[in-house]
């Protein structure tokens, strides 16, 4: 896979990501009803003070672009699959195994919101690369200025089981920039990533 390669599948992710973020602060704000909410009240008259037709389209859109980020991080994983499943590429770098750890240095170190306080041996979160007093920086789209006190978290997981999802976090001792991906299942234990956290006030 090229530098040229690199870049560019690293721009359409970044640009993919910034539009769910978007949508995510658009549903999620005081008085909306949220990604999967009601669109109705207790009595079952539409919810008063909501532009129904812009939430459905933001809904729409949000899950449109959940597929997309889906596809192209394993457009991703599958170009490294073919990168160091060459024998010739094999000889100058160690084989790999999705999913992918990248340590990306340390400094100007961003904004964490959660805390890793437990990893269950053989769950996703352990497979993924997990470790405990990892802090999330951003998990999908899902940062500090969004997380809705970790229920934009839950929810964006439960939303997206099955599917590969990119996450930034922090790790002790240097606060090391490490970007995991994960992909939230079934599993033999509880959940479907099988890791608890706490949020970092």
């Amino acid at each position: 896979m090229s530098r040229e390669q690199v870049l560019r599948y690293s721009d359409d992710r970044d640009k993919i990501e910034k539009e769910i973020v978007s949508l995510v602060e658009y549903l999620t704000a005081p008085g909306m009803p949220g990604l999967k909410g009601s669109l109705v009240d207790a009595e079952g008259f539409p919810l008063a003070g909501v532009d129904l037709y812009q939430v459905r389209q933001a809904r729409q859109k949000y899950a449109m672009l959940n597929n997309d980020y889906t596809a192209l991080m394993q457009k991703i994983e599958s170009e490294l699959h073919a990168f160091f499943g060459n024998p010739e590429n094999r000889l100058s770098r160690p084989e790999v195994r999705i999913p992918v750890q990248i340590e990306i240095g340390t400094s100007d170190s961003p904004i964490s919101f959660a805390e890793i306080t437990e990893v269950a041996p053989e769950s996703p979160a352990f497979n993924a690369g997990f470790i405990i007093s990892d802090r999330i920086v951003s998990f999908g789209p899902i940062n500090f200025s969004n997380h809705n006190n970790l229920s934009g978290l839950v929810n964006y997981v439960k939303d997206n089981e099955g599917k590969s999802i990119r996450v930034l976090v922090l790790r002790a001792p240097d606060n090391r920039q490490v970007t995991l991906n994960i992909i939230p299942q079934k599993w033999t234990g509880a959940g479907i990533m099988g890791c608890r956290f706490k949020p970092i006030n």
